[in-house]
């Protein structure tokens, strides 16, 4: 399972704020300097979790507070099952998924995917391309009726 901190910008934000209480002049803004201070772990491994999640349209019960429109999104039960560190809960006790964070990780599977076609498809292997092709079409179409 491919893991998620965010906490280099907290650590990173934090020290500025305290710099400026010290200083109010200067502007708090973020320095990558503060990246330094992080454990940085590359994520890996994350398209075998990405195919488990699950994408619906939703429409909130509570017009009041929010939208009438039906809305696009993921359950943040199932986002908590492979990536804990992007659903939190609220004072109402309702999950809630960060996308932001959720668009890392389907970046990362974007180029894990990349990655994938990129060692099975060279730009002289044709026939190796027709295979795949042929593979592709065959997953997708339907199995022909013989009938006797």
């Amino acid at each position: 399972m491919g893991q998620i901190t965010d906490t280099c910008s907290y650590v990173g934000l934090y020290c500025q704020v305290l710099r400026s209480l010290h200083n109010p002049s200067k502007k708090i803004q973020y320095e990558p300097s503060f990246l330094k201070l992080c454990l940085k772990k590359p994520i890996i491994n994350v398209l075998p979790n990405i195919k488990k999640i699950q994408t619906v349209y939703f429409e909130f019960k509570n017009k009041e507070i929010h939208s009438e429109n039906r809305q696009i999104g993921f359950i943040a039960q199932n986002i908590q099952k492979y990536y804990p560190e992007l659903v939190e809960k609220g004072e109402d006790e309702i999950l809630s998924v960060n996308y932001s964070g959720m668009s890392v990780v389907l970046l990362r599977a974007i180029n894990e995917q990349q990655e994938m076609i990129g060692s099975i498809i060279q730009p002289a292997d044709i026939p190796g391309f027709l295979m795949l092709l042929v593979n592709i079409i065959c997953q997708i179409s339907p199995t022909p009726q013989t009938t006797s």
